[in-house]
């Protein structure tokens, strides 16, 4: 798809035009040129294109934006961030010698198939009775 053929029958190589119009400011408030690079005052080029894109995946890979590892501990670099949960906000609770309660079982008597239609019979004939008076 690099030569494309105008109404008038000319042919333009669009590839050649990319490559040679790439370093041109893009028009709008990017701040890009037509390549994609972010550009600062004076149209310098502070990040490419690539560095752009391997930012945004290294953003949703959930991995830090500089390329040096942490060092240290956590915690102690960020001590407000990330404090102590049984120090700070939870009770200490000895769970060996914890009370332990049973649980208590109530024993319900259904009364088997005959008690369920003759409950069901009932609840019918109380249905008409109701219905009937409306």
């Amino acid at each position: 798809m690099a030569i494309q053929k105008t109404a008038s029958g000319k042919l333009i190589d669009m590839d050649a035009i990319r490559t040679k119009n790439e370093t041109v400011i893009a028009v709008g408030n990017s701040k890009t040129n037509a390549r994609g690079d972010l550009l600062g005052p004076g149209g310098k080029i502070v990040k490419t294109r690539d560095q752009i894109a391997a930012d945004m995946y290294r953003q949703q890979k959930g991995t830090p934006l500089s390329n040096r590892p942490l060092t240290g501990d956590v915690q102690q670099a960020m001590p407000d961030v990330l404090p102590d949960p049984i120090e700070n906000e939870f009770e200490k609770v000895d769970l060996e010698n914890a009370p332990v309660s049973e649980p208590t079982y109530e024993v319900i008597n259904s009364g088997g198939v005959d008690d369920a239609v003759a409950r069901s019979k009932e609840l019918a004939e109380k249905l008409k009775a109701t219905r009937s008076r409306i």
